[in-house]
Order: C-alpha cells, then structure tokens, then sequence
C-alpha cells in the first residue's frame, strides 16, 4: 500500500476540489511533500508544502510542523496560501493557525 505522508491529503479533510468558499467550509488546505531529485538522497522527503485556500474572512494563516511554525503568504484577491515546511511533515503533525476579522454585531434592530 501506498504510504499515506507522501500524498496530497486536505488538513480539513474535505475531498480534492471541494471549493473553500462554502458556508460549512471557509477554509482548505492540503498537504504535500516533494522528494529530492533523482539521484541526490533518493527517497528522501525534502519540503512540505501546505496550500490552500482561506475565506474573506481570515486574515492570517499559521502552518507549524514539527521543525518550527511558518507563516503562510496569504493572497489579499481570493484568499489563496502556501507555507514551504523543511522535511517530512506527518498530517498528524501539522497544526494551521487562523486568526478572522472580528464580526460587527448588526444591533438591535437586525441585519440587513
């Protein structure tokens, strides 16, 4: 069987290509490590890559693996993110912080 820290697997554990703009899901993220190229340290996982994307409502993403935290570019037009983790970085071991924008409460009267 095919060791499951080598594939793409979404944190969230939502299916590939669910969109991360849905009301029951504003965040996505995957996971993803790349190998050296052949020849050098064959087999040896290099990177991790986390990529995803966050909803209008976040303004910060936080990736920390075990080797250290990281934080992730995150893009002001659509809410897309990557952090680039130094070595083999197991799905149970990857944490990812959020911080949102604070609500405005609509009042007494209600909302829209």
């Amino acid at each position: 069987p095919e060791d499951p820290d080598r594939t793409n697997e979404p944190a969230n554990h939502a299916r590939h290509g669910e969109c991360a703009r849905r009301r029951e899901a504003p965040f996505l993220a995957v996971r993803r490590s790349l190998e050296h190229p052949e020849g050098s340290r064959e087999g040896v996982v290099a990177q991790t890559l986390v990529f995803g994307a966050a909803g209008s409502s976040v303004t910060e993403v936080s990736v920390q693996g075990p080797h250290g935290e990281r934080a992730a570019g995150l893009s002001r037009r659509g809410g897309a993110f990557l952090a680039v983790l130094a070595g083999p970085v197991p799905a149970r071991a990857l944490t990812v912080q959020l911080r949102y924008t604070a609500r405005r409460s609509p009042g007494p009267g209600g909302g829209l």
